[in-house]
């Protein structure tokens, strides 16, 4: 785990070596603890809030490959090989549950009403709702460079977005690797999807 500090851009390692093998996405939880999806190991792993004594909190995942946290706190794991979200209350790994099915899974992020975004190797971008209802968004389904006719996300042509974020109004952020680009997806006049634009930045 490496920390750069943004006013100097120093990159400095905090701590390294067992249990991490092939360490993917992460998020902080509220009291500043990171908690990491430890993919080739299939596990979960946190570290302390200085970034140190990693500890593996959770097993038996077939490809753990992202992990965010709600606004209540609660712990969401994108598990790609099993096409599968899953919750926690907290972060208790006890209480794990299957939040929704998500075919090839590549990455996922919280937007600002609660939704989780989640990009799938089926060049598709859905919105998952807090029930767990999901939803295409963007991308037509076939992996490709095209940004569609604006007002029709489901035009769009996309290629694994292997990190996502999504700003305070929505904007979502695609980072595509095999295209080596970035992708905004663009909300609507009403804040929602249906009419977003995608556009390449």
């Amino acid at each position: 785990i490496r920390k750069m500090t943004l006013d100097t851009y120093e990159v400095s390692t905090l701590c390294k070596g067992t249990p991490f093998n092939a360490p993917w996405h992460g998020a902080f939880a509220s009291d500043g603890t990171f908690y990491i999806a430890n993919k080739a190991a299939k596990t979960l792993v946190k570290v302390d809030v200085n970034g140190q004594n990693p500890e593996t909190i959770a097993t038996g995942y077939a490809d753990p490959i992202d992990v965010d946290f709600d606004a209540s706190g609660n712990l969401f794991v994108l598990d790609r090989n099993a096409n599968s979200i899953y919750s926690w209350t907290g972060t208790s790994a006890s209480t794990q549950t299957k939040f929704a099915d998500m075919t090839g899974g590549l990455s996922m992020e919280f937007d600002p009403k609660g939704n989780l975004i989640v990009y799938s190797n089926k060049s598709k971008l859905h919105m998952v709702t807090p029930d767990g209802t999901s939803t295409v968004i963007a991308g037509c389904g076939t992996a490709g460079n095209v940004d569609g006719t604006p007002g029709q996300p489901l035009t769009a042509k996309l290629n694994n977005a292997f990190d996502l974020e999504v700003a305070a109004d929505g904007t979502i952020f695609l980072a595509e690797d095999p295209n080596a680009v970035v992708k905004m997806i663009v909300p609507d006049v009403n804040g929602g999807y249906e009419h977003a634009y995608v556009t390449t930045i």
